[in-house]
């Protein structure tokens, strides 16, 4: 593993970090009392800062500033070639002036699907939470300092444990404890997943099917309706 350390990009303009992470582009951002950002993306982990047009990168290797975060934060594109070319449209200037400091993120494609569609009639905080707990639950954790930080699943992880995980809410497993007949599940586990988030989905997820639904059940109809659809 190369040695993690803080890389300084001078010279940048055109750019905050509260207008680029929180204007409802993406949803793995956090800021920190000191004004400073810490998130994840492609796996990655970092803590961002930006001042007096300094962009100071917290936890990185130079092969992932290069390779990576100039690309992702779009460093390299002239905004104020894109701002010039609007000037002479009064409410398009103005709506640069209010958020004269955002940069289009370029962000991993699947995740940046998934969060689009989570994100219809939802406000930010709940679209984060939910992509937050996605990533808990599915993804890979990623240290940082004292934090924890999950990456977002790729579509092959999402649909392995989509399979595993339906499987064994359509099946019903019983033991016997005490003479009496339980309800067992078996919850496969991978490493980094929160077993307190996925012990609490299958809770309520019993709870349902006690009350007369079936999540598991009823998407699994759909899912085929959907696929019988396709083929005609």
């Amino acid at each position: 593993m190369k040695d993690k350390t803080t890389a300084l990009i001078s010279g940048i303009e055109h750019f905050d970090l509260t207008h680029t992470f929180m204007c409802g582009q993406c949803f793995r951002w956090y800021e920190n009392q000191d004004k400073t950002y810490t998130g994840i993306a492609y796996g990655k982990a970092v803590t961002f800062g930006f001042e007096n047009g300094e962009l100071t990168i917290f936890n990185t290797t130079e092969e992932d500033v290069k390779n990576i975060w100039i690309d992702y934060l779009d460093l390299n594109r002239d905004y104020s070639e894109i701002k010039n070319m609007y000037l002479a449209d009064r409410f398009v200037a103005k709506a640069m002036e209010f958020g004269y400091g955002i940069h289009i993120l370029n962000q991993e494609i699947f995740e940046c699907l998934i969060s689009f569609i989570i994100s219809t009639q939802n406000q930010i905080p709940r679209i984060k939470k939910i992509v937050a707990s996605l990533s808990e639950m599915y993804g890979n954790p990623c240290k940082i300092g004292d934090k924890t930080l999950y990456a977002f699943p790729t579509a092959e992880e999402l649909k392995k444990s989509f399979d595993e995980e339906l499987m064994m809410l359509l099946e019903e497993e019983y033991t016997e404890f005490l003479g009496n007949k339980v309800v067992c599940h078996s919850i496969p586990i991978r490493p980094g997943r929160n077993l307190a988030i996925i012990c609490e989905s299958a809770a309520i997820n019993y709870r349902q099917k006690k009350m007369g639904y079936n999540a598991a059940q009823e998407l699994y109809k759909r899912v085929q309706e959907n696929l019988a659809k396709g083929r005609r």
